[in-house]
């Protein structure tokens, strides 16, 4: 059976199943599949191996199966509870003001990158960051070395990101001995993935930590979000530069837009006004049919954190002890805690009905247990 880019193609790209995770480009022996802001494309000659199928999530997620690896057991109820397996979880914030600022709400992943960092636990962190792109909907894949490098890809973004090509970029490059990885939930699938295949598996070797960042499945093509941010902030999509979005309450979000020709906008919003003009702005097909809001297989995932392997659970500890992160205030768990349980049920739930309209319509669904 046809087994190459031709089969991806046409079993996921095609039929609305990519979660554009870079995961084939990144897996392809001989670079012939590229990340661009139209999707995966096939720019070299296919050598029909079959690795970017087999390694792609878009077609589902054994998850059960993933647990019982990962942590020893798998849930009752495999697409059941907020935030799945976990040792601990903790509220907590960056203890410095700089990161705590530069973050999206509180800093915490970039309080607990620098503190790998400094500790020499990690020579690398592979981020995403959103400036320097010429598209709002796509980010670019940065390996940060330092504290200044953290620091300018911080805050999280929902955008479709390039990030796992990077681990072909360590893989090669002798100065980087372990590295931390931070995505999205679809990121991480693929990556588990990876780690269990023999053509992939080398690649993933270097990566100590896997950090996945809570995700409701907001990511829109390059149309659907100018559209978005002009309707939030009033400025004319075309004239927009950049685009940063920042939690300043529990509830509350304030935007920030440069237009191309200089000046800042600001906005701030109710949180569930953004999701509503969010699930009215034509979210991507695939990330409705997504139940994973808490990145259920990573090490640890933000969030709260939530600690779910021993190593992840040994790194936050320590960041704690020695003073990079910080208990948050009992308003900020509460909003948290109150966010991650309705976010994820609700992910879930849309999930669910997706997937029951498309099989409906006759048209592929992903599958997961």
């Amino acid at each position: 059976m046809p087994s190459g880019f031709s089969e991806l193609k046409s079993r996921i790209i095609d039929t609305g199943l990519c979660t554009r995770c870079g995961g084939c480009a990144a897996s392809c022996p001989v670079d012939a599949i590229s990340f661009t802001s139209r999707g995966m494309e096939l720019t070299g000659e296919c050598i029909e191996c079959g690795i970017c199928l087999e390694i792609c999530p878009g077609k589902g997620m054994d998850l059960s199966f993933h647990e019982r690896r990962l942590f020893g057991r798998s849930r009752k109820k495999p697409q059941g509870g907020p935030i799945g397996i976990h040792r601990s979880r903790m509220d907590l914030t960056a203890s410095e003001r700089e990161v705590f600022i530069k973050g999206y709400y509180g800093g915490r992943v970039s309080a607990l990158l620098i503190h790998l960092l400094e500790k020499d636990e990690i020579d690398a962190a592979l981020l995403t960051d959103w400036s320097g792109t010429e598209e709002l909907s796509v980010g670019r894949g940065v390996v940060a070395r330092s504290r200044e490098d953290v620091l300018r890809s911080a805050s999280s973004k929902y955008v479709f990101s390039p990030v796992l090509s990077l681990l072909k970029e360590i893989y090669g490059d002798e100065s980087i001995r372990s590295a931390a990885l931070v995505g999205l939930p679809c990121h991480i699938h693929a990556f588990r993935n990876m780690e269990l295949h023999p053509g992939t598996e080398h690649l993933v070797k270097k990566v100590a930590y896997v950090i996945s960042l809570n995700c409701g499945g907001a990511n829109l093509d390059e149309e659907h979000w100018k559209a978005l941010v002009e309707k939030l902030t009033g400025v004319n999509g075309e004239d927009i530069a950049s685009f940063r979005s920042r939690k300043v309450s529990g509830t509350g979000l304030r935007f920030t837009v440069t237009r191309k020709g200089g000046g800042v906008v600001e906005k701030e919003m109710p949180l569930r006004t953004y999701l509503a003009e969010i699930d009215r702005s034509g979210i991507w097909e695939r990330c409705r049919m997504c139940p994973d809001y808490s990145g259920e297989l990573s090490d640890i995932t933000f969030g709260m954190p939530v600690m779910r392997t021993p190593r992840g659970e040994e790194a936050v500890l320590c960041a704690v002890k020695e003073g990079a992160l910080m208990r948050s205030s009992f308003k900020r768990r509460t909003s948290q805690r109150v966010i991650d349980m309705v976010m994820s049920r609700r992910k879930k739930w849309r999930a669910k009905r997706t997937m029951a309209r498309r099989e409906k319509e006759g048209k592929r669904v992903p599958r997961f247990s």
